[in-house]
């Protein structure tokens, strides 16, 4: 399988590299395409993310497994509800369906999915 060149000239597979980070970002800033509110939010998100890791030995035990009950929910409602079945129409449902699919698509905090399916059509797909 051969890889993807971006019109950065790297490859688009998973890069750790700083230089490419900034290289990448300097890109999207010239280019004025860099949802700011999005960027900000991801930041913060990852910054209390850091701070909840040096408080996870004093968290108690069902606030552990409460995460790790939300957490395949949440994929239910991003998989099954926002990607299948609202961006590709995969399947039909009915209506308590759709429902509880909108609640766990909620759970995943990752907006709504108007703004959801209309962004991953954006998307260049392979």
């Amino acid at each position: 399988m051969t890889a993807e060149r971006s019109n950065l000239g790297h490859d688009r597979a998973f890069d750790l590299s700083p230089v490419n980070a900034i290289k990448c970002a300097t890109f999207h800033i010239k280019a004025g395409n860099i949802n700011w509110p999005m960027a900000i939010y991801i930041t913060f998100a990852h910054v209390w993310a850091c701070i909840g890791l040096t408080h996870l030995a004093s968290v108690q035990w069902q606030t552990v497994l409460w995460t790790m009950v939300l957490w395949p929910i949440s994929l239910l409602g991003i998989g099954a509800g926002c990607h299948r079945l609202w961006s590709h129409r995969s399947f039909d449902a009915s209506a308590p369906v759709r429902g509880v699919l909108m609640l766990c698509n909620s759970i995943a905090n990752q907006g709504s999915i108007f703004h959801w399916v209309k962004t991953y059509a954006q998307n260049p797909q392979p």
